[in-house]
Protein backbone atom coordinates (compact mmCIF):
# COMPACT_ATOMS: atom_id res chain seq x y z
CA UNK A 1 0.00 0.00 0.00
CA UNK A 2 1.20 3.52 -0.92
CA UNK A 3 0.87 6.02 1.73
CA UNK A 4 2.87 8.63 0.52
CA UNK A 5 3.74 10.28 -2.59
CA UNK A 6 7.73 12.81 -3.14
CA UNK A 7 7.56 14.67 -6.16
CA UNK A 8 10.79 16.69 -7.07
CA UNK A 9 10.11 20.35 -8.35
CA UNK A 10 11.97 21.46 -11.42
CA UNK A 11 11.49 19.50 -14.47
CA UNK A 12 9.13 17.89 -13.03
CA UNK A 13 6.22 20.00 -11.26
CA UNK A 14 8.03 23.18 -11.91
CA UNK A 15 8.92 24.06 -16.04
CA UNK A 16 12.43 25.92 -15.36
CA UNK A 17 13.79 26.22 -18.97
CA UNK A 18 14.12 29.79 -18.88
CA UNK A 19 15.88 29.18 -16.12
CA UNK A 20 18.19 26.65 -17.51
CA UNK A 21 18.86 28.72 -20.55
CA UNK A 22 19.96 31.85 -18.15
CA UNK A 23 22.40 29.70 -16.90
CA UNK A 24 23.80 28.14 -20.05
CA UNK A 25 23.88 31.71 -21.63
CA UNK A 26 25.59 32.72 -18.47
CA UNK A 27 28.18 29.98 -18.78
CA UNK A 28 28.96 30.59 -22.44
CA UNK A 29 28.96 34.93 -21.86
CA UNK A 30 31.18 34.00 -19.06
CA UNK A 31 33.78 31.55 -20.73
CA UNK A 32 34.11 33.77 -24.01
CA UNK A 33 34.66 36.61 -21.43
CA UNK A 34 37.82 34.27 -19.43
CA UNK A 35 38.98 34.14 -23.63
CA UNK A 36 37.30 30.23 -23.21
CA UNK A 37 36.22 31.04 -27.07
CA UNK A 38 32.99 28.88 -27.04
CA UNK A 39 29.62 28.53 -28.94
CA UNK A 40 26.08 28.21 -27.18
CA UNK A 41 25.28 25.16 -29.73
CA UNK A 42 28.97 23.65 -28.92
CA UNK A 43 28.42 24.31 -25.20
CA UNK A 44 25.01 22.47 -25.44
CA UNK A 45 26.03 19.61 -27.02
CA UNK A 46 29.00 19.06 -24.54
CA UNK A 47 26.15 19.31 -21.80
CA UNK A 48 23.76 16.61 -23.64
CA UNK A 49 26.59 14.06 -23.90
CA UNK A 50 27.25 14.36 -20.45
CA UNK A 51 23.73 14.24 -19.85
CA UNK A 52 23.28 10.93 -21.38
CA UNK A 53 26.51 9.44 -19.16
CA UNK A 54 24.78 10.59 -15.73
CA UNK A 55 27.90 13.48 -14.57
CA UNK A 56 27.14 15.59 -12.08
CA UNK A 57 27.83 18.92 -11.44
CA UNK A 58 26.43 19.18 -14.95
CA UNK A 59 27.43 22.88 -15.63
CA UNK A 60 30.95 22.95 -14.09
CA UNK A 61 31.65 19.90 -15.94
CA UNK A 62 30.61 21.15 -19.25
CA UNK A 63 32.67 24.30 -18.37
CA UNK A 64 35.78 22.22 -17.66
CA UNK A 65 35.48 20.33 -20.66
CA UNK A 66 36.56 23.60 -22.27
CA UNK A 67 38.66 25.64 -19.86
CA UNK A 68 40.37 22.70 -18.53
CA UNK A 69 41.77 24.77 -15.44
CA UNK A 70 39.58 24.17 -12.19
CA UNK A 71 40.43 27.77 -11.43
CA UNK A 72 38.57 29.50 -13.91
CA UNK A 73 36.00 27.19 -13.88
CA UNK A 74 34.87 27.73 -10.29
CA UNK A 75 35.76 31.70 -10.88
CA UNK A 76 32.86 31.22 -14.14
CA UNK A 77 30.63 29.62 -11.40
CA UNK A 78 30.81 31.89 -8.69
CA UNK A 79 30.00 34.65 -11.34
CA UNK A 80 27.29 32.58 -13.32
CA UNK A 81 25.23 32.01 -9.86
CA UNK A 82 25.35 35.75 -9.42
CA UNK A 83 24.33 36.74 -13.03
CA UNK A 84 20.79 34.46 -12.16
CA UNK A 85 20.22 35.06 -8.79
CA UNK A 86 16.57 35.72 -8.19
CA UNK A 87 15.42 33.80 -11.41
CA UNK A 88 14.84 31.01 -9.65
CA UNK A 89 11.42 32.75 -8.64
CA UNK A 90 11.03 34.68 -11.82
CA UNK A 91 12.13 32.14 -14.32
CA UNK A 92 10.27 28.96 -12.54
CA UNK A 93 6.38 28.27 -13.13
CA UNK A 94 4.43 25.23 -12.51
CA UNK A 95 3.38 23.38 -15.47
CA UNK A 96 -0.53 23.56 -16.40
CA UNK A 97 -0.91 20.04 -15.61
CA UNK A 98 0.66 20.16 -12.25
CA UNK A 99 -2.43 21.02 -9.95
CA UNK A 100 -4.40 19.26 -11.54
CA UNK A 101 -1.99 15.70 -10.63
CA UNK A 102 -1.47 16.86 -7.12
CA UNK A 103 -5.08 17.07 -6.58
CA UNK A 104 -5.59 13.81 -7.85
CA UNK A 105 -2.79 11.63 -6.33
CA UNK A 106 -3.58 13.74 -2.95
CA UNK A 107 -6.68 11.85 -3.03
CA UNK A 108 -5.18 8.88 -2.63
CA UNK A 109 -1.90 9.71 -0.69
CA UNK A 110 -0.39 12.41 1.15
CA UNK A 111 2.04 14.27 -0.68
CA UNK A 112 5.63 15.23 -0.06
CA UNK A 113 8.70 17.10 -2.08
CA UNK A 114 12.13 15.91 -2.12
CA UNK A 115 14.24 18.62 -4.43
CA UNK A 116 17.39 19.87 -5.05
CA UNK A 117 16.46 23.95 -5.00
CA UNK A 118 16.90 27.23 -3.68
CA UNK A 119 14.91 27.97 -0.37
CA UNK A 120 12.62 30.86 -2.44
CA UNK A 121 11.53 28.03 -4.57
CA UNK A 122 8.80 28.54 -1.44
CA UNK A 123 7.52 31.73 -3.32
CA UNK A 124 6.76 29.35 -6.36
CA UNK A 125 5.10 27.35 -4.51
CA UNK A 126 3.18 29.78 -3.01
CA UNK A 127 2.44 32.14 -6.11
CA UNK A 128 1.48 28.92 -8.22
CA UNK A 129 -1.15 27.36 -6.34
CA UNK A 130 0.88 24.03 -5.40
CA UNK A 131 2.31 25.34 -1.71
CA UNK A 132 -0.81 23.58 0.45
CA UNK A 133 -0.44 20.02 -1.21
CA UNK A 134 2.69 19.36 0.69
CA UNK A 135 2.91 18.22 3.93
CA UNK A 136 6.54 17.79 4.36
CA UNK A 137 8.53 19.92 2.25
CA UNK A 138 12.33 18.99 1.86
CA UNK A 139 14.44 21.44 0.12
CA UNK A 140 18.28 21.01 -0.13
CA UNK A 141 19.85 24.36 0.37
CA UNK A 142 17.40 24.55 3.65
CA UNK A 143 18.77 21.11 4.95
CA UNK A 144 22.63 21.18 4.04
CA UNK A 145 22.25 18.08 1.76
CA UNK A 146 21.59 17.64 -1.50
CA UNK A 147 20.20 14.56 -4.01
CA UNK A 148 21.84 12.29 -5.18
CA UNK A 149 22.86 11.92 -1.10
CA UNK A 150 19.99 9.46 0.25
CA UNK A 151 20.32 11.42 3.47
CA UNK A 152 17.70 13.77 1.71
CA UNK A 153 15.38 11.40 0.94
CA UNK A 154 15.75 9.86 4.76
CA UNK A 155 14.69 12.67 6.05
CA UNK A 156 11.70 13.39 3.90
CA UNK A 157 10.97 9.60 5.35
CA UNK A 158 11.29 10.33 8.77
CA UNK A 159 8.84 13.81 8.61
CA UNK A 160 6.26 11.86 7.11
CA UNK A 161 6.44 9.02 9.60
CA UNK A 162 6.67 6.39 6.12
CA UNK A 163 8.42 3.23 5.51
CA UNK A 164 10.17 3.13 2.34
CA UNK A 165 8.42 0.75 0.79
CA UNK A 166 4.87 2.71 1.54
CA UNK A 167 6.00 6.03 -0.48
CA UNK A 168 7.00 6.93 -4.19
CA UNK A 169 9.59 8.96 -5.35
CA UNK A 170 8.65 11.09 -8.69
CA UNK A 171 11.26 12.39 -10.80
CA UNK A 172 13.03 13.79 -14.03
CA UNK A 173 16.19 12.24 -13.17
CA UNK A 174 17.61 8.84 -13.13
CA UNK A 175 20.75 9.89 -10.96
CA UNK A 176 19.38 12.25 -8.48
CA UNK A 177 15.79 11.14 -8.31
CA UNK A 178 15.48 7.48 -9.48
CA UNK A 179 18.66 5.43 -7.99
CA UNK A 180 18.92 6.66 -4.72
CA UNK A 181 15.07 6.51 -3.98
CA UNK A 182 15.22 2.59 -5.33
CA UNK A 183 18.48 2.24 -3.41
CA UNK A 184 16.35 2.88 0.02
CA UNK A 185 13.54 1.09 -1.58
CA UNK A 186 10.97 3.33 -2.45
CA UNK A 187 9.04 2.86 -5.74
CA UNK A 188 9.85 5.08 -8.38
CA UNK A 189 8.32 7.10 -11.20
CA UNK A 190 10.60 8.85 -14.05
CA UNK A 191 9.29 11.49 -15.93
CA UNK A 192 10.66 11.67 -19.35
CA UNK A 193 11.11 15.72 -19.58
CA UNK A 194 13.13 18.09 -20.33
CA UNK A 195 16.75 18.22 -21.18
CA UNK A 196 17.11 14.97 -18.98
CA UNK A 197 15.08 12.74 -21.67
CA UNK A 198 18.61 12.57 -22.75
CA UNK A 199 19.77 10.53 -19.83
CA UNK A 200 20.53 6.80 -20.66
CA UNK A 201 20.88 3.30 -18.78
CA UNK A 202 19.50 1.53 -15.40
CA UNK A 203 19.54 2.00 -11.83
CA UNK A 204 22.38 -0.62 -10.59
CA UNK A 205 20.01 -3.84 -10.33
CA UNK A 206 18.89 -6.04 -13.36
CA UNK A 207 15.13 -5.06 -12.26
CA UNK A 208 13.23 -2.77 -13.94
CA UNK A 209 14.31 1.26 -13.41
CA UNK A 210 10.97 2.80 -12.63
CA UNK A 211 7.64 2.11 -12.18
CA UNK A 212 4.67 4.29 -13.13
CA UNK A 213 2.45 4.16 -9.82
CA UNK A 214 0.21 7.31 -10.53
CA UNK A 215 -3.16 7.14 -9.93
CA UNK A 216 -5.80 5.09 -12.31
CA UNK A 217 -7.56 8.44 -12.46
CA UNK A 218 -4.81 10.39 -13.47
CA UNK A 219 -2.83 10.79 -16.76
CA UNK A 220 0.58 11.50 -16.87
CA UNK A 221 1.96 13.70 -19.47
CA UNK A 222 5.37 13.56 -21.39
CA UNK A 223 6.76 14.93 -24.86
CA UNK A 224 7.57 12.35 -27.75
CA UNK A 225 10.13 13.10 -29.73
CA UNK A 226 8.98 15.38 -32.13
CA UNK A 227 7.65 17.77 -29.35
CA UNK A 228 3.95 16.39 -29.29
CA UNK A 229 2.22 15.61 -25.82
CA UNK A 230 1.12 11.88 -25.49
CA UNK A 231 -0.48 10.62 -22.35
CA UNK A 232 0.24 7.37 -20.71
CA UNK A 233 -1.90 5.57 -17.58
CA UNK A 234 -1.03 3.46 -15.07
CA UNK A 235 -2.95 1.93 -11.81
CA UNK A 236 -1.70 1.93 -8.41
CA UNK A 237 -2.94 1.09 -4.98
CA UNK A 238 -3.08 3.77 -2.57
CA UNK A 239 -3.16 3.80 1.20
CA UNK A 240 -5.57 6.70 2.80
CA UNK A 241 -3.50 9.73 3.52
CA UNK A 242 -2.38 10.05 7.62
CA UNK A 243 -0.66 12.62 9.56
CA UNK A 244 3.16 12.67 9.64
CA UNK A 245 4.45 11.00 12.57
CA UNK A 246 1.31 8.63 12.93
CA UNK A 247 1.68 4.56 12.50
CA UNK A 248 1.00 3.52 9.12
CA UNK A 249 -2.23 2.04 8.69
CA UNK A 250 -1.44 -0.15 5.89
CA UNK A 251 -0.06 -3.70 5.73
CA UNK A 252 4.17 -3.78 4.59
CA UNK A 253 5.88 -6.11 2.07
CA UNK A 254 5.83 -9.89 3.16
CA UNK A 255 2.60 -9.26 5.80
CA UNK A 256 0.73 -11.83 2.60
CA UNK A 257 -0.97 -9.27 1.35
CA UNK A 258 0.46 -8.55 -2.22
CA UNK A 259 0.24 -5.55 -3.70
CA UNK A 260 -1.54 -5.00 -7.18
CA UNK A 261 0.55 -2.79 -8.88
CA UNK A 262 2.16 -2.73 -12.59
CA UNK A 263 5.42 -2.33 -12.98
CA UNK A 264 6.70 -0.76 -16.23
CA UNK A 265 10.06 -0.68 -17.96
CA UNK A 266 11.02 3.01 -18.58
CA UNK A 267 13.11 3.30 -21.74
CA UNK A 268 15.23 6.27 -22.23
CA UNK A 269 14.73 8.14 -25.40
CA UNK A 270 17.60 9.59 -27.61
CA UNK A 271 15.71 13.05 -27.80
CA UNK A 272 15.14 15.97 -25.64
CA UNK A 273 13.84 19.47 -25.35
CA UNK A 274 14.55 22.62 -23.16
CA UNK A 275 13.16 21.82 -20.14
CA UNK A 276 13.62 21.65 -16.51
CA UNK A 277 16.96 21.31 -14.57
CA UNK A 278 16.66 20.84 -11.05
CA UNK A 279 19.58 23.17 -10.88
CA UNK A 280 20.70 24.14 -7.48
CA UNK A 281 24.22 25.86 -6.26
CA UNK A 282 25.23 22.33 -6.09
CA UNK A 283 24.28 21.56 -9.59
CA UNK A 284 26.63 24.24 -10.58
Amino acid sequence: MISWVFFDLGGTLLDESAYHDAIVRAYVDLMNEHSVHVTLDEFLAVRDLLIARLTSPLFVTTCMEFTKDPQVTESIRRDAWARVAGAEVTMQHAFPEAREVLEVVGRHASLGTIANQHPNVRDVLRRDGLESFFRVVVISEERGVAKPDRKLFSLALREAGCKPREAVMVGDRIDNDVEPARALDLRTVLVRNGVFRHQQGYGRDSGPMSRYLTSGMCRTRSIDSRGKPRQGEARAQFARPRRPGSRSPCRTPGSGRSERSRPYRCTPDSHGSTGGSGASRASF
